[in-house]
């Protein structure tokens, strides 16, 4: 910060308390902005508030840190922005617009949705986003689908109920078996989101079971691959009547975007 001469101070507060703009004054006392400003707080406080969000335990909430954990990111980069997206398939563009929308009222500010080669990117920008999400959900980067769960799974049914919504329409699985029974899977790379599922749909009375897949074995593209950790795990419901009854308690976004099941596809639509 520049030290200034008393009589520069006098001038500066005279025009701060005559509410000019910091433009006027840098343009008219040839101020750094930043110094003005910095004065500018000592009188008034901040100009621009910090943006904060209140921590929650809705099932908009819920559901938000779901559709993080199954396809989003952030982190913060060395000239000090805090930026990442959600990232969608280029047939999900419904749902991508829903997520726009859900994000956008959410966090009081228009997200961007843009198309980039053969994804659909919601861009997440700010330190009160990335702060919310660090609230609830741990990761690293750069291998985040290693790596995250959630930091408690001690939260309200709301909350829970959201988050397997959420999840189920990022990271999971929705199909009809040629005998017609609705099947649900979750899919993680994350040993820790694994145990947490498993414990949230028991606990919620689901009966599940998962299955470990080998990568290589199954040809899983979609998943970073890394010598830690070789394996995909499925967190499967068992039974058609547990099925049924799971989607009814969610109702998650890939039955209501397409109206319930596509006989075509005999899937409740495509994957985000």
């Amino acid at each position: 910060m520049v030290l200034l001469s008393s009589k520069v101070k006098q001038e500066l507060f005279k025009r701060i308390r005559a509410k000019q703009s910091i433009n006027v004054i840098h343009q008219e006392m040839s101020l750094s902005k930043g110094t003005i400003y910095y004065h500018y707080k000592k009188i008034y406080g901040r100009k621009n508030s910090k943006q904060s969000i209140p921590l929650e335990y809705s099932e908009r909430t819920g559901e938000i840190v779901g559709i993080f954990v199954g396809d989003g990111s952030m982190g913060v980069y060395k000239n000090g922005n805090y930026s990442g997206y959600i990232c969608f398939s280029t047939k999900a563009i419904k749902y991508a617009k829903y997520v726009q929308n859900l994000f956008s009222r959410f966090f009081k500010k228009q997200l961007i949705l843009y198309e980039t080669g053969h994804v659909y990117r919601l861009k997440l920008q700010g330190k009160h986003i990335y702060e919310f999400f660090k609230e609830y959900v741990h990761y690293k980067n750069p291998q985040k689908a290693l790596s995250v769960h959630l930091k408690t799974i001690q939260h309200s049914n709301p909350f829970i109920r959201g988050f397997l919504k959420g999840l189920l329409d990022t990271d999971g699985t929705l199909y009809i078996t040629p005998t017609g029974n609705p099947r649900i899977e979750y899919s993680t790379s994350s040993p820790k989101l694994k145990e947490q599922l498993v414990v949230l749909l028991t606990k919620q009375g689901y009966t599940n079971r998962v299955r470990e897949l080998d990568r290589e074995k199954y040809k899983l593209s979609n998943i970073v691959k890394s010598e830690v950790n070789n394996i995909n795990y499925q967190v499967c419901l068992r039974t058609k009547k547990e099925s049924e009854r799971f989607l009814e308690y969610i109702l998650p976004f890939k039955i209501e975007r397409w109206g319930g099941r596509d006989s075509n596809s005999r899937s409740y639509g495509p994957q985000p």
